[in-house]
């Protein structure tokens, strides 16, 4: 007997008839997510079993598979109890009748036949119809399986079996390039990304001098025309030394008329600092139209622009805030990927890495005076996406293989763990480390159990099952009627539920 998985092919059941050497093989399909055979497959199953020497059946309740075997002439079975108690027929009729020419004589015949009957009923007088002695003949085939089931005795049978948890451990491999779990341990994850835009305010600690007070001075002008001219407040001047430095007027002067009158001008520095502070004696200009009609000059010097040490943005600190945003970025990213999961999605924390940063904004910028200041991240982040159902899929196929002969298991239903992840290097992908785990219970049949129980005291069952069930219990016996001592004589009046 052979087991067919859900993810098993042709080849990979052919190397199992292969393994098998055995003069009868039988398939066992699955009664749920059975593999999907044509009929060409079919035909290449029983070719490979032929060649071996063998005779082949299968054991399946899906119509269309039942269908397909019975085409090639593969013998179809509900149970294996069946299939090892009852006769292996080939069935050739289907591919008689896949011809054309005799599917079209045997319609004829069957027309010829059918015109017949009816002539032959029209010609025959009819004391009853069909329909009614079957349905008559059905009746007293009900009335006597009535009385019988009234009057034969029955049983029920309820048996708590042991569990026993089996466990396994392994590693898998995580890549998104993969479309379908492997039995390597390779299980394929989606790729997800995440736009997280946040903000952290840090303590600036840069020291830097920085521009305090402004320079003053009296310029004294020159008229060079004849007639007087109005300096307005906020003209501008330069003085041009080492470096140009530019000046403005504190308030309105008028300069008198004639060639060689003179005023004084109070100017200060535009900007603060030491840099406005300029020798006597250098040379001046008066910006625009001023320039072509007065002279200027700075018997005394320009003083009075300072500096003083004052707290800056430095690079360090924004070094520094940008570790704190990329700190709670990765945190704020697995949230949003994790409020968009499906049901039956998990995301996997490790993979979580940042992909881009979209806007960068620091305010006031590094270099600028300030206390405090602030950093605005905007970033991309991505992470793998892994389905719990693949997981399971390939934990439970790595428990099947490991279960004992003597047990089966209790349902589909698995336990998966995960104890730790873990970067692959070199690859694109992560690695997880995962404990699976159900619950077994021993391979018993309801039918041996009947066939031991047949006709026994009610006193001796449990030491008559005590062997088979290996642990377990007998938790209820219930006959019909009560007063009756020993289980049914006929099999099928013996229930057997096993909890």
């Amino acid at each position: 007997m052979i087991r067919v998985e859900p993810y098993d092919d042709v080849i990979s059941v052919g190397d199992k008839m292969a393994w098998a050497q055995a003069q009868r093989i039988i398939l066992i399909l699955p009664l749920k997510r059975s593999p999907r055979f044509t009929r060409l497959d079919w035909v290449r199953l029983q070719h490979h079993a032929q060649s071996l020497g063998a005779l082949l059946a299968v054991v399946n309740r899906d119509p269309e598979t039942a269908r397909l075997c019975r085409e090639v002439g593969i013998p179809v079975f509900r149970t294996v109890e069946a299939a090892q108690k009852g006769r292996w027929r080939r069935h050739r009729t289907s591919f008689l009748l896949s011809h054309a020419w005799l599917s079209a004589r045997l319609q004829s015949v069957r027309r010829q036949r059918e015109e017949a009957r009816a002539l032959l009923l029209a010609i025959t007088p009819k004391p009853l119809s069909v329909g009614r002695r079957v349905g008559f003949f059905l009746l007293g085939v009900g009335a006597v399986l009535v009385l019988m089931a009234l009057l034969l005795p029955s049983a029920i049978l309820e048996i708590e079996l042991p569990k026993r948890e089996q466990q396994v451990e392994m590693y898998v491999r995580l890549s998104p390039q993969t479309r379908v779990v492997q039995m390597s341990g390779v299980v394929p994850c989606k790729e997800v990304d995440a736009e997280v835009d946040s903000q952290v305010e840090e303590t600036a600690s840069g020291i830097a001098p920085w521009p305090a007070t402004y320079a003053r001075a009296t310029l004294i002008a020159q008229n060079l025309t004849d007639v007087s001219h109005l300096i307005p407040k906020g003209s501008p001047f330069v003085a041009i030394g080492t470096q140009p430095v530019r000046f403005e007027a504190l308030e309105e002067v008028v300069l008198p008329a004639g060639i060689g009158q003179s005023a004084s001008v109070p100017v200060q520095a535009i900007q603060a600092g030491s840099g406005g502070n300029v020798p006597a004696g250098v040379t001046w200009e008066a910006e625009g139209a001023l320039g072509l009609v007065i002279r200027l000059s700075n018997p005394t010097p320009a003083l009075g622009g300072t500096e003083s040490t004052v707290t800056v943005v430095s690079e360090m600190d924004l070094q520094r805030a940008r570790e704190r945003v990329l700190i709670v970025q990765p945190r704020e990213a697995i949230r949003i990927m994790e409020e968009r999961l499906e049901a039956d999605e998990i995301l996997v924390a490790s993979t979580v890495q940042l992909q881009e940063i979209l806007e960068e904004h620091v305010f006031p910028n590094v270099g600028q005076p300030a206390n405090r200041f602030q950093v605005r991240m905007k970033a991309r982040y991505r992470g793998c996406v892994v389905r719990q159902n693949d997981l399971e899929d390939l934990t439970r196929a790595m428990l099947r293989v490991q279960i004992p002969s003597e047990y089966r298991a209790l349902g589909d239903e698995v336990r998966v763990e995960r104890l730790e992840e873990r970067a692959i290097a070199k690859t694109d992908s992560v690695g997880l480390r995962l404990r699976g785990s159900w619950w077994l219970i021993p391979s018993i049949r309801t039918d041996d159990i009947t066939q031991l129980l047949v006709g026994k005291p009610v006193e001796e069952t449990e030491e008559i099952l005590n062997p088979l069930i290996k642990g377990g219990k007998v938790t209820q016996i219930a006959l019909t009627p009560a007063w009756w001592g020993r289980f049914p004589f006929l099999p099928w009046r013996i229930q057997v539920v096993l909890r």
